[in-house]
């Protein structure tokens, strides 16, 4: 049994220093002109749908949904949002779907996550997704 674990450790060790050259020196495509794997995307995305649900339930959004925080809002995208991820003026953004990944078009789908998790992903952004 003892080398039994030994040598599933000395595995796991060898494996996971094998994936460490292979990213670290370069060997991952990294190209942004080209598709993400089904993999780069499922390890990413339930990344960040993990990260958010461990993180986004301790904020909530500090602003009530009044009529001037709405107006306000709805301002603040279409200045700084819409232009990657749609507006009422271009609802698919051809800019937001030139990313790699696409940028989510919102007047396309909205989030299918809760208020407080989008609040959390809105306030300090997504990096490499």
């Amino acid at each position: 049994m003892g080398k039994f674990l030994a040598g599933f450790i000395i595995g796991a060790v060898v494996l996971a220093g094998g994936v460490y050259v292979y990213i670290h020196y370069g060997f991952l495509d990294m190209r942004a002109d080209r598709a993400s794997g089904r993999w780069e995307r499922a390890c990413m995305n339930g990344a960040l749908d993990r990260y958010a649900e461990r993180y986004g339930p301790q904020v909530r959004n500090p602003l009530e949904p009044t009529d001037a925080t709405l107006i306000e809002g709805i301002a603040l995208y279409k200045a700084d949002c819409a232009g990657c991820h749609g507006g009422p003026d271009n609802p698919v953004s051809e800019l937001g779907l030139g990313f790699n990944p696409p940028a989510p078009q919102f007047l396309r789908a909205a989030p299918g996550i809760p208020g407080n998790q989008n609040y959390w992903i809105i306030r300090h952004g997504v990096r490499m997704r």
